[in-house]
Order: C-alpha cells, then structure tokens, then sequence
C-alpha cells in the first residue's frame, strides 16, 4: 500500500446508541493530528446482512443517495445541517469523491467500499494536507459489527460510549418528537440492553481493542476521559 494511505488499515469505530454522546466524542477526536475523522455517518450497516455482507440486492447508487443525516450523500452540501448542527463541507469535492469510489470499488465487499470512500474522502478533503496516522467513523448501531470490523482491520479500535439509559432514553424522545415520532420505552430498553451486552462481550474478548467511555464521565472530566 501507498505510505500516505497506510492510516486505512488502523480505523477507529465509535460506537453507542443514539444520543449517548457518540456524536461528541468524534468531534472531541476531530482536528488531533494524527486522526483522520470522517464527519459524517456512513450508514454502512443499513446496507449488510448479518453476515456483514452486502445485501444481493444492493445498490450503489443507494448507498451515496442515503441521509442526509445518516450517510455520505450530505457532503454534497455546501452546509448540511445533520446530527451535529451546521457543519461546512465546502472543502469537499464531492463529485470527484463519488466518481473515484465509483471507479475504484472492487463492485464486491463492503469492506472495499468502505475502504474507498474514506481514501477518497481524504483525497478530495482537506486531510490530504496532513498525514493522519488512523482514521475514524461513528454509526449507531456498528456495535453489532464489531467482530466484523475487527475481522477486517485487526489492528482496529473500538470506544464504545456509554450513558445513564433514563437520560439517554429522554434525551432520544425528545429528538424523535421533533421529527413528529414516537419512541416506545421497551423497545429503547431492549436495544440498549442488547447493545452493552454485545460491547461487554467484546470487551472481554478484545480488552486491547475496545475501550468502554461513560458519557456522564466524558463531560465532568474531558482531559482524563480522552486521555484513555
């Protein structure tokens, strides 16, 4: 592999439930210098199976016109107001990104086309003036795909951003009401639950690799949580 493109085999996968401060912390990580973050979530996983294999009827075309909110079809705007409020992509030439993927892509693995969109996004962004050592991308719910992503990239990381499941739940319902959705509670609670569960699994399968963050931790002592 080209030198400058050696930070794709060392990826940093955030992960947490909705709301659990998942957005926060990546932007804590943006603008370290040895860190590559990608701004916006992929959605990669609304596209695999439980295999972690793309869908057989899956479509590119699909994969780039996802979002705004949840994939890369945002960083087509000048400003896109997303999960993290008003962000500028004006730095990004899109259509040069979504032409390169498009030619690049081996047209098999998803892990080739996220391979492909985050190399691409360093070339068309302004990360091609620096020399990230690892880059990062958050999704809710990619806790469901650790064991795939370390499968991928063995030297992978993952933080998983934990938070008090009342707060989390109300801070949820009251995102979702803006949309004019509802949110059951037993469902929120079925989920968070399952999500922690798999996080602790992997835990303790891969202690070096996955590190678990408090939330509540996060915001009363930032400079000690991120030191981790």
């Amino acid at each position: 592999m080209i030198e400058k493109y050696k930070f794709l085999d060392y990826p940093i996968f955030i992960t947490g439930n909705a709301t659990s401060g998942t957005t926060l912390l990546r932007n804590l990580l943006d603008g370290h210098k040895d860190l590559m973050v990608f701004p916006v979530q992929m959605g990669l996983r609304a596209f695999l199976d439980k295999e972690g294999m793309l869908y057989s009827d899956f479509e590119i075309d699909n994969f780039f016109q996802s979002g705004p909110t949840t994939g890369v079809n945002s960083l087509h705007l000048n400003k896109a107001s997303n999960d993290s409020g008003d962000r500028d992509y004006t730095d990004i030439n899109f259509s040069e990104l979504k032409k390169r993927v498009y030619s690049e892509w081996d047209q098999k693995t998803a892990k080739d086309l996220q391979n492909k969109v985050i190399k691409s996004f360093f070339d068309y962004s302004k990360y091609n003036q620096v020399s990230p050592k690892m880059w990062v991308e958050k999704t809710h719910g990619n806790d469901k795909y650790i064991e795939l992503f370390l499968s991928w990239y063995p030297a992978a990381k993952i933080i998983h951003i934990i938070r008090d499941p009342y707060d989390n739940f109300s801070s949820y319902r009251k995102k979702m009401a803006k949309n004019g959705e509802a949110v059951d509670a037993v469902s929120f609670c079925v989920e968070w639950t399952l999500s922690i569960d798999r996080v602790l699994k992997a835990y303790k399968k891969y202690p070096q690799q996955v590190l678990i963050l408090q939330f509540e931790k996060l915001l009363q002592s930032p400079s000690n949580e991120l030191l981790k």
